[in-house]
């Protein structure tokens, strides 16, 4: 069994007793706990004051055994009979009440108790709601007295024997989640009629297998536990927990995920023009690594610069970046929905990218140094294109072979010759200018020389022979 009481908060439909002047109103003398202060009555014509009072405080389903009245009065008996008193409960506009009568009521103040075990109005066990919808009442009237002796008022409670249920209690979710700490916390719902001790319990498993130190609390309040020791990255399970002397009451399993640990060891390494290769341990606890990346800057958090990765591996190739630029990466460990406080960061320069090579462009140049059996083939390379090219002739007599010179490496603008040897004197010939670099190869204008004819009187190999077979 527990008990509550009910002392006046308030002045209910009636004041009509006489009061100290100054001390406050008539409810407010009554509940200071002390005789300093009461309330009076010299007249035989009765008087009424009506009190409320604190709602009880208690879930509806309470069993409420009993209800005391306690009354602390005196009277001035000096000249004989003095005083009647009635105490009791106002209940929807009626007035039912103990008589108190004179006997026992003392030149002293003194304590007279009442018991109430079912509700007047209807003769059933009281409830909650009853109790805190009635109001409390005294009468006191005269009788019998000279005029000018008193009868006295001092205090006026109740208290209420009940028999609490079991309590009521919900859990919210956990905060200040890190790696290894966390904070569980909870509601008590309703205390089912008297003060509670919460606490939790929490584990890996819907078993548990941890409880909390537990707190006092009433309905209403909220409580709450540190716990420590977490593993980065796991899922934790645990509940509210309320014990009064019912019993004790568990609420519904919440979870929690502890943050993972941040990555280490991120190490980006350029490989190409266009491609940088990033590394790193990850966390412990990770369910996942996120990499961002930023150029001027590193990101300054898990939503600035872009997104390179997310996923589960230790390293990727990050491609499709641009020449020379320096690129700042930083990793978060990521298991959901948290991420790592810290992070892992490092930066890289890609390469050098020349610019792309074209096809290159040649001109052929006029022959010079021409002789009876030689000649100077002429060319420039206009555009290399980019790149060094190999450059060289083609030549031969019309309709003949085509013959080609020795390879030389040139660069735009360069000039390139080529002695052509073993020609026929006075003929023709036809070469042009090649340039070749990756992206193929590049012909000259086609342009002729004519060799130099041997002089009058003298006959060539050719004609010799043919003079040899007219004489046969």
């Amino acid at each position: 069994m527990t008990t509550k009481t009910l002392k006046p908060t308030g002045a209910g439909v009636s004041a009509e007793h006489n009061q100290q002047a100054g001390a406050g109103a008539h409810w407010q003398l009554l509940s200071d706990e002390s005789d300093a202060t009461h309330i009076w009555h010299t007249g035989v014509t009765p008087a009424d004051d009506c009190y409320i009072h604190d709602a009880l405080g208690i879930p509806p389903g309470v069993s409420i055994s009993k209800v005391e009245c306690y009354l602390r009065v005196k009277h001035d008996s000096s000249y004989g009979w003095v005083t009647i008193i009635w105490v009791g409960f106002r209940i929807g506009g009626h007035f039912y009440y103990y008589l108190v009568g004179h006997d026992g009521i003392l030149d002293t103040f003194n304590t007279k108790c009442f018991p109430w075990p079912n509700n007047p109005a209807t003769e059933n066990p009281w409830t909650v709601a009853e109790l805190d919808g009635a109001q409390f009442q005294v009468t006191t009237q005269k009788k019998a007295c000279q005029a000018g002796k008193y009868g006295y008022i001092a205090d006026i409670y109740y208290v209420v024997t009940y028999t609490p249920i079991l309590p009521t209690v919900a859990p919210d979710p956990a905060t200040d989640i890190e790696e290894n700490t966390a904070k569980l916390n909870g509601n008590l719902v309703s205390d089912g009629g008297e003060a509670c001790d919460c606490g939790f319990e929490w584990g890996e498993t819907a078993a548990y297998g941890n409880t909390t130190p537990t707190q006092s609390k009433a309905t209403g309040e909220t409580f709450a536990q540190a716990i420590s020791g977490l593993s980065p990255g796991t899922l934790y399970h645990f509940r509210a927990f309320a014990t009064n002397s019912k019993g004790t009451a568990y609420s519904d399993d919440l979870t929690f995920t502890a943050k993972p640990e941040a990555p280490t060891n991120l190490v980006a390494t350029a490989i190409s023009d266009a491609q940088i290769d990033v590394s790193w341990t990850s966390g412990a606890g990770a369910l996942n690594t996120v990499v961002r990346r930023k150029i001027g800057s590193y990101p300054t958090d898990v939503d600035d610069g872009d997104e390179a990765y997310n996923g589960p591996a230790h390293a990727f190739s990050d491609t499709g970046l641009d020449s020379s630029t320096t690129y700042y990466y930083r990793a978060w460990s990521y298991t959901d929905p948290h991420y790592s406080d810290d992070y892992a960061e490092d930066s890289a320069i890609t390469f050098f990218a020349p610019p792309p090579v074209a096809p290159p462009g040649v001109t052929t140049e006029s022959a010079n140094t021409i002789s009876q059996s030689g000649a100077t083939s002429n060319g420039v390379l206009d555009d290399d294109g980019g790149e060094a090219c190999d450059c060289w002739f083609e030549y031969g007599v019309p309709g003949g072979t085509i013959y080609t010179t020795p390879l030389q490496t040139k660069s735009s603008g360069e000039l390139f010759s080529q002695a052509l040897t073993d020609l026929t004197p006075g003929t023709r010939y036809h070469f042009r200018a090649v340039a070749r670099n990756s992206t193929g190869i590049t012909y000259g204008a086609n342009m002729y020389f004519v060799t130099e004819s041997p002089p009058l009187g003298e006959f060539t190999v050719v004609q010799q022979e043919f003079l040899e077979l007219l004489r046969r």
